[in-house]
């Protein structure tokens, strides 16, 4: 195996990595809330049900996070494939010598900085050009998975307010009554 169909093969498999995922986390997100099937009626005194509320309640989504690190962990493995092809000299033609491979492809290890650090060392064109884009696509992951996190937790910051203003009590008290027993329960959410 040649070094570019090694370098294409380890190319599909992180894109084709990073698209399962997004469409996991796409499906996920398009999915229904579950609700609990309604089986048999049970002996549990069914609570009163809260006020019907006059806008929906916020639901916080985790998808862009996870899209974000998706990408940012996707980069990074192509990142390190490359470095590991640079410092084992797999890319070298038989007879020729690799100059910079272990100055260029050891910096590739590191998550986020190392394709910027391995820059100088790249080879003109081709190399320069495909280092800055790991390190770019590692940084657009990250930011895409700092605004996700961000847009989450602002998100549940508002559906949790929305629960405080609808809740009609912290604590709820039940009855299940059987015809020889009786069973008080208290219940309460996080």
């Amino acid at each position: 195996m040649t070094a570019t169909e090694m370098l294409r093969t380890a190319l599909l498999f992180t894109f084709l990595l990073m698209g399962i995922s997004i469409r996991v986390c796409a499906q996920e997100a398009s999915s229904p809330p579950s609700s609990v099937p309604a089986g048999g009626e049970s002996a549990v005194a069914k609570e009163t049900p809260a006020p019907t509320p006059t806008e929906p309640r916020p639901e916080p989504n985790r998808t862009l996070l996870f899209v974000g690190l998706e990408i940012l962990g996707g980069a990074y493995v192509f990142s390190v494939l490359v470095g590991l092809m640079l410092v084992s000299e797999v890319m070298v033609d038989e007879g020729e010598t690799c100059v910079n491979c272990q100055s260029a492809g050891a910096p590739m290890f590191i998550p986020l900085v190392g394709p910027f650090i391995a820059l100088p060392h790249a080879d003109e064109g081709a190399g320069r050009v495909v280092s800055a884009l790991m390190g770019s696509v590692q940084v657009a992951g990250l930011c895409v998975a700092a605004i996700g996190l961000g847009w989450y937790l602002a998100v549940k910051k508002k559906a949790d307010r929305w629960d405080e203003r609808h809740r009609t009590a912290r604590w709820r008290p039940g009855i299940a009554a059987d015809r020889q027993t009786a069973l008080f329960t208290l219940g309460t959410r996080f």
